[in-house]
């Protein structure tokens, strides 16, 4: 399951594809992509709509250019720790995810990438460069693999400290 990560925005139709996309996911399980993750809707879109210096939204495709999770990222000075934070918030999973069936591996495998694209980007892109990395995890098996990836990811030496905190998972870079 390969992985893109690219920014939405309302300006270069990328939102649109992305919201037809999941609107197609819901209605192949014969749900209404109104009612899907409103709460984060209501973050992601008016960010899309307007994005900010220091925010954005962005969404993983797979090899077959299907969305399999989107978020919103921020950076921001916070206080209690030195140089620039990256937030991931609002991270939802594709509806394919939600309603269908799959091995626990898949969803383990879009948390992954989800991981993997947020730590490259904090590395490769001006705007999101940061030293620090906090991921804000929405559920209890989010937090359960997080939590056995960060004692594995705390083994290697790019990360300082990687670590749970609540419903957080705190990431440090050497």
């Amino acid at each position: 399951m390969a992985s893109e990560f690219v920014e939405l925005k309302t300006a270069d139709n990328s939102w649109d594809a992305f919201y037809m996309d999941w609107k197609r996911q819901c209605g192949d399980f014969d749900e209404d992509i109104a009612n899907y993750a409103e709460g984060s809707f209501s973050v992601l879109k008016p960010l899309a709509v307007s994005p900010e210096a220091n925010a954005g939204v962005f969404a993983s495709l797979d090899d077959v250019g299907s969305y399999m999770s989107v978020c919103q990222l921020n950076v921001a000075a916070l206080p209690g720790s030195h140089g620039k934070t990256l937030r991931v918030r609002f991270l939802t999973l594709a509806p394919r995810f939600d309603f269908g069936e799959y091995p626990i591996e898949d969803y383990g495998q879009v948390l992954s990438n989800a991981f993997a694209n947020v730590y490259n980007l904090s590395e490769t892109d001006d705007k999101f460069n940061a030293q620090h990395i906090k991921f804000h995890l929405r559920s209890p098996m989010e937090r359960a693999f997080f939590a056995s990836v960060g004692t594995r990811l705390s083994k290697i030496p790019i990360f300082n400290k990687v670590e749970m905190q609540g419903m957080w998972l705190h990431v440090t870079k050497a």
